[in-house]
């Protein structure tokens, strides 16, 4: 007796889906500009999505269609919130080939303060005003989609793909680096570093942390810093202000918890902890929670 099996498979098909826009380029002032191909430039929503970085691929052209360089320029992409004109977003792009091959790279971070619905993209190409000067007053051209004139594209940001909450950074005992001076006289404890609210691009520059400790006697501080690599010597980082006022958290015999925030654009973070070393048993610190 025959027996057929019937196997199921779940298949999901991925699209790989480009955000391309065409962009006429002209030297001169545009009604001196004549389109030879009257073809559209160019016919869709691009779609930004909240949670992931997106990009847009620009392909610049001349009235011909044919690519054009555009290397004496620096390419500036505005967002404008369609509702009240005000301007949300600024980046530049990057100029990826000698053709005319643009990339504007649009960071999770730079969405994170962006409504879902549709917004105004005006992409600029800039110049010294004076050749060979890089300071001072710039020429701003800007690129057309069409051969009617049109300078400003719609991009729909759509929340699809947003994670709430923010990932928490937790920091538990054997997570952080022992240094000691003086004979091992004075100790302190500092974490490794932690990407603050400037290198993930938020527009939120708000940091929150708490400090979960038993009997600990001692202090907290937390440092930052600029540089684009996070420095390997903690004693490169600098003290930074919280809200509490203070740059120095103390504890006395406390358990319990203890939350602070601050508000300011770092790139990296880093905390360091002092046990009062005078005493027999000056406690621990459970964990400390970052966001």
């Amino acid at each position: 007796m025959a027996i057929n099996t019937l196997v199921m498979s779940n298949i999901v098909k991925l699209l790989s889906i480009e955000n391309r826009l065409d962009l006429l380029y002209c030297d001169s002032v545009f009604r001196s500009c004549e389109v030879t191909n009257q073809s559209p430039y160019n016919n869709r929503t691009i779609k930004l999505h909240k949670g992931v970085d997106n990009q847009i691929r620009f392909r610049v052209l001349n009235p011909d269609r044919k690519r054009v360089s555009i290397d004496h320029l620096s390419i500036r992409a505005r967002f404008i919130n369609k509702q009240n004109g005000e301007r949300v977003l600024d980046r530049f792009a990057n100029i990826l080939t000698e053709k005319g091959d643009v990339q504007l790279i649009i960071y999770e971070g730079d969405l994170v303060n962006l409504a879902p619905g549709f917004y105004d993209l005006i992409v600029t190409g800039e110049e010294a005003l004076v050749p060979g000067v890089t300071v001072g007053e710039n020429i701003s051209t800007p690129f057309f989609l069409d051969q009617d004139g049109d300078i400003v594209a719609t991009v729909e940001v759509v929340a699809s793909a947003d994670p709430t909450p923010q990932p928490t950074v937790t920091l538990l005992p054997n997570n952080w680096t022992r240094w000691s001076s003086n004979a091992g006289v004075d100790i302190q404890y500092y974490s490794s570093a932690i990407p603050g609210q400037r290198i993930k691009n938020h527009l939120n520059a708000l940091h929150t942390f708490a400090a979960y400790t038993t009997g600990f006697s001692g202090t907290l501080e937390v440092r930052a810093s600029l540089d684009l690599q996070p420095p390997e010597n903690y004693n490169d980082y600098f003290p930074v202000d919280i809200t509490s006022g203070t740059q120095i958290i103390t504890f006395d015999n406390y358990t319990g918890t203890t939350s602070h925030s601050f508000e300011a654009n770092f790139m990296w973070l880093m905390f360091v902890y002092t046990p009062d070393t005078s005493l027999d048993d000056y406690g621990t610190i459970d964990q400390l929670l970052v966001r």
